[in-house]
């Protein structure tokens, strides 16, 4: 049995459309990939997760606001993947550019990414991808 390639990895799951959520789905990178993963007929929803929901979501996307700043973050993000469904996680929450806002920084980058990852393993998330 040959090892499936790039592509055939997001192929559906068990027959069923893929489900992909996006973190930081409201900023340039996350914004783009919802659009392109909205074409793709290999998905069959995209959760959109951010403080803000992206600028245009098209018909297969559901927005959730969430703050991974936040302590509760971990478990509105697994109530979310739960409710969803959701088979594999893009996490993109990252800053853009450097900034004076250091203990603000690191509980989105650090702590949040924790609060991604945890959510991730008690939903038994089959894939997450890190920026």
């Amino acid at each position: 049995m040959a090892t499936p390639g790039p592509s055939e990895s997001l192929a559906s799951v068990s027959g069923k459309p893929r489900v992909v959520a996006v973190t930081g789905a409201g900023g340039f990178l996350g914004s783009h990939l919802v659009g392109l993963l909205e074409e793709d007929e290999r998905v069959g929803r995209v959760v959109a997760l951010d403080v803000k929901p992206p600028r245009s979501v098209g018909a297969k996307t559901r927005s959730y606001e969430v703050d991974l700043t936040l302590s509760a973050a971990e478990t509105r993000v697994a109530e979310i993947l739960s409710a969803e469904r959701v088979d594999a996680i893009a996490h993109l929450a990252f800053l853009s550019s450097p900034t004076h806002a250091t203990a603000w920084s690191h509980e989105l980058e650090s702590v949040g990414t924790m609060h991604v990852a945890v959510a991730a393993r008690q939903e038994q998330v089959r894939k997450l991808v890190l920026w």
